[in-house]
């Protein structure tokens, strides 16, 4: 079982540290902020990952609320708790004894204080929380509890789901000719296995062969398991140096957990052992392209394409590096000769629909993308078929076939629940369905996709943290739901992570006009016009409402509307000259022309003003 701990770290460092040590010699594994990088420690998307990966959550929480992410309102720790609830894993809440002795220095004060407080609050109104003291205090409370928990579901679990069946690995590698038998004996030695430390599993492999090592590390390599498999490949790596499938599969595994420095180290290392390996050079052009070497990218997988075999991932990468530079034409040679080698492999076809797409040739890529889908329907259903579904539901979003795109949008996030992209493409296109339904009176249709929208972009906020898009496209689902509060802390978040993307700046201003917050809209575009004529409508409008909102204050009768005064004339004056350019025909827009230019040049009678 592995279990994830979640707590701040400098003030529990001591207790978590407790914890952990007592776990890992009950033979359970850990998922913990220790093994992060410096940087990582801060980041949700590196909870998130490792929270996919633990089937039972431990929060321990003491007197600090902990580091909260750029644009976000809550801490990871809180963040971390929300995210193992919507998994629906087991949690085990620990909370410090408010009686216990706390170093003052590591207690928080203000507004972070009151926030731990709701958060404890909240805790113990929905799990049973123990208190704790000591480290050993609290390392065998925690162990208490699993064991419980462990107890009660070996009673629960079916022990159909407990015994070995059916062939666990197929063959990797041209040069392996060992499988790992099956059944029961080797499905027990596998968790025994998982629950080892490095240690423990270097000794088990002792009496075993560097081909039959290697098959376990293949093993885990290919069911997502890559802790295991990279604490496999090591040891592998300790007894053969020079292994060249355990050198390219840790970099790839390297590569997968975010550390491209060591995945280049391990890769162009694999590439001296065997200079004619095309799979190497297609790894190594991934982890150039993540350096940002891109020239280095190209050199690497125009070298694989050149070997024999080829191997499919240099097509498709090749290809999508090619692509993503706009290069489609050259993208589409690449992605041609992919779908020659492999015609009966959907990543080749799914990348010639997408070249196709990105081309604007509809019926081309919707052929490909049909293929590609027919290929994979009697295969067993897996994660990386969301793919599939994800191109083919952009193919029917270019056409304006919403209904299709949802459905196979719907069916690539259930692949794959871990894909932030696809999720977001599914709020997206939710929104638009529910923006749809309300234009039609179908209320609620309208709520049902705008309720799955702002599920999904949650989802996506919370797996890709440092994505603007998804705050900006939640902002303008929430505006089309009638949500503008909400819809303005969302611009505003965007805004904040890239203030100078145009597309951000005008739906931060958009919503800032709704909230009559006119002084911080002009600031954001500090003294020029916006581009955008929905911003330069979004203007005028709000200053004839707060115009309008100020007279019925102050007579409180909507009809005898004050006038607009001369200073707020000037500024919407170029705004105003603006729209009439853009819309002559537009007589509002006119009036509205002459009645500023009136107000400019001296006082206007009470009849004029700022009424629309």
């Amino acid at each position: 079982m592995r279990v994830f701990l979640s707590s701040t770290f400098t003030d529990l460092k001591d207790h978590r540290a407790a914890v952990i040590a007592a776990l890992e010699r009950g033979d359970q594994e850990v998922g913990k902020m220790e093994v992060f990088s410096s940087q990582s420690r801060t980041s949700l998307a590196a909870s998130i990952r490792e929270l996919d990966r633990c089937e039972v959550f431990v929060g321990v929480y003491a007197h600090r609320y902990g580091t909260i992410p750029k644009g976000k309102r809550k801490s990871i720790v809180e963040l971390e708790l929300e995210y193992a609830e919507k998994r629906g894993l087991p949690v085990f809440a620990f909370l410090v004894d408010p009686e216990h002795p706390w170093p003052d220095n590591l207690r928080d004060a203000g507004m972070n204080a009151e926030k731990l407080r709701k958060l404890k609050k909240r805790i113990e109104s929905r799990y049973v929380r123990t208190l704790f003291t000591t480290p050993d205090n609290l390392a065998a409370g925690v162990v208490a509890a699993l064991l419980r928990h462990l107890n009660e579901k070996v009673e629960e679990e079916p022990l159909s789901s407990r015994s070995g069946s059916g062939s666990l690995l197929s063959r990797y590698d041209r040069d392996s000719e060992l499988l790992l038998s099956t059944g029961e004996s080797l499905a027990k030695e596998l968790m025994e296995l998982a629950r080892m430390t490095k240690d423990e599993m270097r000794a088990h492999f002792s009496g075993y062969s560097d081909a039959e090592v290697y098959q376990y590390c293949v093993y885990w390599y290919t069911q997502g398991d890559l802790v295991l498999a990279e604490r496999g490949y090591e040891i592998m790596l300790e007894r053969s140096p020079e292994h060249v499938g355990a050198l390219n599969d840790l970099g790839a595994v390297c590569s997968r957990l975010g550390n491209s420095d060591r995945a280049l180290e391990l890769l162009e290392k694999a590439r001296r052992v065997d200079p004619e390996s095309s799979t190497i050079l297609s790894n190594l052009g991934i982890v150039y392209r993540d350096l940002g070497r891109i020239d280095d990218a190209e050199r690497a997988y125009h070298d694989g394409m050149t070997k024999k075999p080829v191997y499919l991932g240099v097509f498709v990468n090749y290809s999508m590096l090619l692509r993503r530079q706009g290069r489609i034409d050259d993208a589409l040679q690449i992605s041609k000769k992919g779908v020659k080698a492999y015609p009966r492999e959907f990543p080749a076809l799914v990348e010639l629909g997408r070249v196709y797409l990105e081309q604007g040739n509809i019926p081309d890529s919707m052929q490909w993308l049909k293929k590609a889908k027919d290929v994979i329907q009697h295969d067993v259903p897996a994660p990386e078929h969301s793919w599939v579904f994800e191109n083919l539901a952009l193919a029917y979003y270019r056409i304006n076939d919403l209904s299709s795109a949802y459905k196979l949008l719907s069916r690539a996030t259930k692949l794959d629940d871990a894909n932030p992209e696809s999720i977001h493409n599914l709020a997206v296109v939710a929104s638009k369905l529910g923006h749809r339904a309300q234009m039609c009176g179908k209320t609620n249709e309208a709520k049902k996709y705008f309720r799955q929208a702002e599920d999904s972009y949650k989802v996506a906020i919370a797996l890709a943290p440092e994505e603007y898009a998804n705050h900006l496209h939640f902002a303008a689902m929430l505006l089309s739901a009638g949500r503008s509060d909400e819809a303005l802390r969302e611009a505003k978040t965007a805004y904040e992570m890239e203030p100078e993307g145009e597309q951000v700046r005008d739906a931060y201003a958009a919503c800032l006009a709704l909230a009559l917050d006119l002084d911080n809209l002009l600031a954001i575009y500090d003294g020029r016009l916006p581009s955008s004529p929905l911003v330069l409508n979004a203007v005028v409008l709000g200053f004839l409402t707060r115009g309008e909102l100020r007279s019925l204050r102050a007579t409180g009768d909507k009809e005898k509307t004050a006038p607009l005064t001369e200073q707020e004339a000037k500024t919407l004056l170029p705004y105003v000259e603006n729209l009439v350019e853009l819309y002559p025909e537009s007589d509002f827009h006119r009036s509205l022309l002459s009645r500023l230019k009136g107000i400019e040049s001296g006082p206007t009678g009470s009849g004029s003003g700022g009424s629309i």
